[in-house]
């Protein structure tokens, strides 16, 4: 029956899937977009280890060495001192030789770098990759020769795509101004000698705007200096332990793609987001935004149930005639709910899904900057909002079918359409509902700190609150309405006869205050 009246009456089944579809499509393509963009510890690997076993950096003190394969890219270092690599020095020719001594393979540095580019008369804020890409081409997948050739010399530079639309030249010279944290500023002219793609691994994978040799001076990286490690074996945990020691954080291939089970990190990093915070804070945000769609859908497609329940007064009341129950009534009504918002949902989530494709794949071509990764479709919170979705409609058309069971039939067959008596208890509860989730509300921005029980409640009983709000000031309109009818004697014939109105239709006008409300 629910099928078959939303097939007969298309334009009203139409406007309320949009009012369903469109936030749904909006959360799903917003939560495919974040995943996309947001890498895996494994699926960074790519980006970050190209094909070598391992990326080291050497902190200058004792670090964790779960961190790194726990998807923290920078380690906390500890106050305790580290002990010494033996063979190391100030220059990276030294550094290198000493971690390839160390690790038992071969190791080459892989350093970033900020400098400013000069683009005519402007100025563009650059990031350099650091590496002899010609002469190890395990760095394959960190970066990559489209064009031309690799640099031979410090003067020479490969300008990314990302460079390119940042309006660096493909070919002939750049003026850059690479930034030192420990020197003087370094002016050079460097020669464009091809074109590449790079990405560098900081405090996140980026895409680079341009590849050059490692320079010399090792203090002008921004970044601790970073080493690519070649060997025929992977690097253990075991290993990762005694390189900690000396200050050395160790992202290893094998351990990123099969973490030892019975680890876990030390209390210094209690407070450092990983993966796992990653996915429960998407999740968490999924769970807020669901709650809004539920909010938002009852309130903008409630008024469209409330005709729809109006127009079948009739055929409801005639079916009461004959002896159908309010529970028959309701699952009549609540038919028509389930099939549109099934079919609302399928159709947010189908488009959400190619428009968060389309968006990635039109990103990709116009900003190369951004970077993205696997196409990744987060099922837990696309499940989430579709789940809500279905059920923000079942609510809606619920809310104005809660008086079938005081349906006046002879009333409605005779054409009297008069909303029933109103009851004391209504705006009772509406004032409790309205007082509750006010001072959740309050409370919630009073609490200063996250980390406690009471801190990690309070962004739920925001939420909370702000659903009683809404419930309270809705549960108190009829009585408003009612107030205004009795108080309207001296206003002018047309407000007089729209308050009255108002009054005897209270459940159409609720619903109409519940839609510009939403939109507000």
């Amino acid at each position: 029956m629910g099928r078959r009246d939303v097939a007969r009456h298309r334009g009203r089944s139409a406007l309320i899937v949009l009012m369903v579809a469109i936030p749904v499509l909006i959360i799903v393509a917003g939560n495919i977009l974040y995943s996309t963009e947001d890498l895996t510890p494994s699926e960074a690997l790519p980006f970050s280890l190209g094909q070598t076993q391992a990326r080291v950096t050497v902190e200058g003190g004792k670090v964790d060495p779960a961190g790194p394969f726990f998807g923290i890219t920078n380690p906390l270092v500890t106050s305790d001192k580290a002990k010494p690599i033996p063979g190391w020095g100030e220059d990276l020719k030294s550094q290198t030789q000493a971690l390839s001594t160390l690790m038992g393979g071969t190791a080459y540095p892989s350093v970033p770098y900020q400098a400013q580019a000069l683009v005519g008369r402007a100025v563009r804020d650059v990031g350099i990759l650091g590496i002899d890409a010609a002469s190890h081409r395990s760095s394959a997948g960190i970066t990559d020769l489209i064009s031309g050739r690799w640099p031979m010399r410090e003067d020479e530079a490969v300008v990314t795509p990302a460079g390119i639309a940042l309006g660096l030249p493909n070919a002939g010279t750049i003026k850059l101004t690479i930034w030192s944290p420990t020197s003087e500023s370094n002016e050079r002219t460097v020669t464009v000698v091809g074109v590449a793609t790079a990405y560098i691994n900081d405090f996140r994978v980026r895409a680079a705007e341009l590849v050059m040799l490692p320079q010399g001076d090792s203090g002008m990286a921004v970044m601790p200096m970073g080493f690519l490690i070649e060997r025929s074996t992977p690097v253990t945990y075991e290993e990762t332990q005694r390189l900690a020691e000396h200050g050395v954080a160790v992202t290893s291939r094998a351990l990123v793609l099969d973490p030892p089970r019975d680890v876990k990190l030390g209390p210094e990093f209690s407070q450092i987001g990983i993966q796992d915070n990653f996915d429960a804070g998407q999740t968490m945000a999924s769970v807020f935004a669901a709650m809004g769609l539920l909010l938002e859908t009852v309130l903008l497609a409630g008024p469209a149930f409330a005709v729809g329940a109006a127009r079948q007064r009739r055929t409801l009341a005639l079916a009461a005639s004959n002896g159908a129950t309010q529970a028959q009534l309701l699952r009549t009504v609540l038919g028509q709910a389930l099939v549109l918002g099934a079919l609302s949902a399928i159709v947010g989530g189908v488009l959400g899904i190619a428009g968060a494709g389309i968006a990635v794949a039109i990103t990709r071509q116009k900003s190369p900057g951004t970077l993205f990764g696997p196409f990744d479709i987060p099922t837990g919170p696309v499940l989430l909002v579709v789940g809500c979705a279905v059920l923000a409609a079942l609510v809606a058309a619920w809310v104005p079918s809660r008086g079938l069971g005081r349906l006046d039939i002879i009333g409605v067959l005779r054409g009297q359409t008069v909303s029933p008596r109103a009851r004391v208890r209504t705006p009772v509860f509406g004032l409790i509902c309205f007082g509750v989730g006010a001072a959740a509300v309050f409370w919630s921005t009073t609490v200063k700190s996250f980390e406690d029980t009471m801190g990690a409640l309070a962004p739920y009983a925001a939420l909370l609150g702000a659903v009683l709000l809404v419930i309270g000031a809705l549960l108190m309109v009829p009585m408003v309405l009612a107030g205004l009818a009795r108080a309207s004697t001296a206003a002018p014939v047309a407000l007089r006869m729209a308050f009255r109105d108002a009054s005897r239709q209270r459940g159409r006008a609720t619903s109409t205050v519940a839609a510009i409300l939403g939109v507000t």
